[in-house]
């Protein structure tokens, strides 16, 4: 691989980096991660009958305990509610308050249709390509360890 290649792919990722300038402005007492916990549980909803802090966790691929800390947060935010199961102490369920219902509403999905619609002549597969290669690029180097190389500048 031409080391012009992987400056053509660095330069990208700066460009995808750029594209999270291009989200809608948040009140200012909720984080972007609280609104993608929003959409997850959104998400999870269409899909199960019961949302657990653990399902989030790892569709989100986070620690529960980081979510279980952001819920608390929703949920003081009036966003979400949580419910200790009466079977299993351990495990609560989650869903969108009436409030979160509408914060996912306007800033997922209304967000995600204008933005489908902007980027309309882009392909699904095209997109989806895209995705693939970054996702694949970052666990590949993930997994080399090489964030955790140290570098230093050789003295002649």
């Amino acid at each position: 691989m031409k080391q012009d290649t992987l400056k053509t792919l660095i330069d990208a990722c700066t460009y995808a980096r750029k594209i999270l300038s291009f989200l809608p402005d948040l009140p200012k007492e909720i984080s972007p991660r609280q609104i993608r916990i929003l959409g997850t549980i959104h998400d999870l909803q269409q899909d199960c009958e019961q949302v657990k802090i653990s399902d989030i966790a790892d569709t989100m691929h986070v620690t529960r305990p980081s979510i279980t800390r952001l819920i608390g947060e929703l949920e003081s935010l009036n966003l979400v509610n949580k419910e200790q199961s009466k079977t299993d102490r351990r495990i609560f369920t989650l869903e969108l308050t009436d409030l979160g219902a509408k914060y996912y509403q306007v800033y997922v999905e209304d967000y995600y249709r204008e933005m489908a619609s902007i980027l309309r002549d882009f392909t699904d597969r095209r997109l989806l390509d895209a995705s693939a290669s970054l996702i694949e690029v970052y666990q590949t180097l993930e997994q080399s360890g090489l964030g955790e190389k140290t570098w230093n500048l050789k003295e002649d």
